[in-house]
């Protein structure tokens, strides 16, 4: 999934993840969500804009950029057993969900 979970709420966002978690076999299946993963003390160059788009998706959709300590709430409230977070050279990091 790419930029659809930041659009939703918590609530929202676990019903979308638990329907992905019935179609994944338990064994070697995973998502794989493309969306903000906000770092409040990184370096890296899009940080600040990262926060910017925070603040516009509360605006707009009333939905929110999580932390990689909101993801792993997220996913496990969704059934899931964790996931892995790779930062990328882009505004979106790369979020692993395993079953």
């Amino acid at each position: 999934m790419q930029l659809i979970l930041h659009d939703w709420n918590d609530e929202d966002s676990i019903k979308i993840l638990k329907q992905c978690r019935k179609s994944i076999p338990k064994d070697g299946g995973k998502v794989i969500i493309v969306d903000v993963a906000l770092d409040e003390d990184s370096d890296h160059e899009l940080s600040s804009t990262r926060l910017i788009l925070d603040i516009d998706m509360l605006v707009n959709t009333g939905g929110k950029e999580r932390t990689k300590e909101d993801w792993e709430k997220l996913v496990k409230c969704a059934g899931f057993s964790g996931c892995k977070i790779r930062h990328i050279a882009a505004i979106q990091s790369v979020i692993e969900v395993f079953p």
